[in-house]
């Protein structure tokens, strides 16, 4: 009979080991999927690496007791908090002294200190990280542009591929799993991998997030 295999969280499969081409790959994915959250009017309860799992080669918030309903009166607040506590995941993964087994550092901390810790951040991502975890935290707003992914997206549209560091920007973001579902369709030599990709992750975060909502109701 086969073993049937244990559900692992970011600690147990090491995470913070992986690369950072690795982790910011693995940010998209849950971006993508907090986003799905939203949309549907839920929050995520609890960003601690214990509660991030991993299987079937994607990462998800999986545990449905860490998914609760946004009220009316919190909505734009737990939006908020999650972009924050997402972006601090990041922050704390980020850093080479830190072990995030200890789970998330303070928020007003991270802001207060950013700056000297900036450069742990892939250049691109930098005035993202910056506006949430500086500028939110300290206004208590949104950013312009909320979510990573889609930050990730704006700043690959209004990139001149012209200037020879913004096309290796570019060929970097191509080259992750997230990164290749926002390639350029017009790569022809990476459009039918592109494609099954695009299929198969959207496949998979609908499949869970549906799932997520049935035992919600």
């Amino acid at each position: 009979m086969e073993a049937i295999e244990k559900e692992r969280n970011l600690i147990d499969i090491g995470f913070q080991n992986f690369t950072k081409e690795e982790k910011r790959n693995t940010f998209l994915i849950l971006d993508m999927v907090m986003k799905e959250y939203h949309k549907k009017g839920y929050m995520i309860t609890s960003f601690n690496p214990k509660d991030i799992y991993y299987e079937n080669q994607i990462f998800s918030f999986s545990k449905y007791e860490k998914i609760s309903p946004i009220t009316t009166n919190d909505e734009s607040d737990a939006i908020l908090g999650n972009i924050i506590s997402l972006a601090n995941l990041a922050f704390c993964s980020y850093l080479p002294i830190y072990d995030i087994r200890q789970g998330l550092l303070n928020s007003d901390v991270v802001s207060k200190y950013y700056d000297k810790f900036e450069n742990n951040f892939i250049p691109m991502d930098r005035g993202y990280y910056r506006s949430v975890l500086v500028d939110s935290v300290g206004t208590k707003k949104l950013p312009e542009i909320p979510y990573f992914y889609d930050y990730v997206k704006h700043v690959m549209e209004n990139t001149d591929l012209s200037n020879n560091n913004n096309s290796n920007v570019i060929s970097f973001i191509k080259a992750t799993e997230a990164g290749r579902l926002m390639a350029d369709k017009n790569d022809e030599a990476a459009f039918s991998t592109t494609f099954y990709l695009t299929c198969m992750v959207s496949a998979m975060l609908i499949a869970f997030v549906g799932l997520a909502f049935y035992f919600l109701k």
